[in-house]
């Protein structure tokens, strides 16, 4: 072999070194050797995974601050402790994915579909939820202060214990609910559906209620101090 000949065979394995397989397209769904890698990885800080299909991911303590994923199919999902800071989850399918501690403070979920989610101590705060689905999803002990849910279906969900000081529930569908023991002051609950909810032993002072339906809604042993009833009229 001549120099001439070798120099070219030492350039082109120069270049294999440093080569670097191309990256999904955006918007695109994930291969499925792309989903066993991302079963393994835990940092996807701004990760583009719009559209992508999770289904029944391993995502657990990923952290996924800023990640796109609106319009993701997640349903099944296990996103346990899973740090979602940011992410935008607009019309994501979450269908009964498992979101336990997870951290979802300022995050987008507006029309997201919750339907039977595992939310149980998941921090919210601030979180868009506008229109979103939440039926028969559990939310026991999760902070939603501050959180937008106007016009949200939480039909038959169980908040029991959670805080939702300051949240936005104008519209919302609440109806056979179980708030017990919810912290709702200085929620705007206006024009909700509180029919056969379960609102025993819940903080409700200084509450907006205009306009709602209480319809065999349970009151027993709540705060009602400052709260606005439906009629306008201000309890002492």
């Amino acid at each position: 072999m001549n120099s001439l000949d070798q120099q070219d065979q030492d350039q082109a394995l120069e270049g294999a070194k440093v080569y670097q397989p191309p990256s999904p397209q955006l918007n695109q769904p994930l291969a499925p050797a792309t989903l066993d890698s991302i079963n393994h990885e835990k940092n996807l800080i701004d990760a583009n995974l719009c559209r992508a299909d999770l289904c029944e991911a391993d995502l657990r303590h990923a952290d996924l601050s800023r990640a796109n994923l609106s319009q993701a199919n997640l349903a099944g999902a296990d996103l346990t402790g899973a740090d979602l800071t940011g992410a935008n989850l607009s019309q994501a399918n979450l269908t009964g994915a498992a979101l336990g501690r997870a951290i979802l403070v300022d995050a987008n979920l507006s029309e997201a579909n919750l339907k039977a989610a595992d939310l149980i101590q998941a921090n919210l705060t601030r979180g868009n939820l506008t229109r979103a689905n939440l039926w028969q999803a559990i939310l026991n002990r999760s902070d939603l202060s501050k959180a937008n849910l106007s016009e949200s279906n939480l039909g038959r969900a169980s908040l029991v214990g959670t805080n939702l000081w300051l949240a936005d529930l104008s519209r919302a569908d609440l109806s056979a609910a179980n708030f017990t023991g919810a912290n709702l002051s200085a929620t705007n609950l206006s024009e909700t559906n509180l029919t056969a909810a379960d609102l025993t032993g819940v903080n409700l002072s200084r509450a907006n209620l205009m306009g709602a339906e209480f319809n065999r809604a349970t009151l027993t042993g709540a705060n009602l101090s400052k709260t606005i009833f439906p009629d306008g009229e201000i309890h002492s």
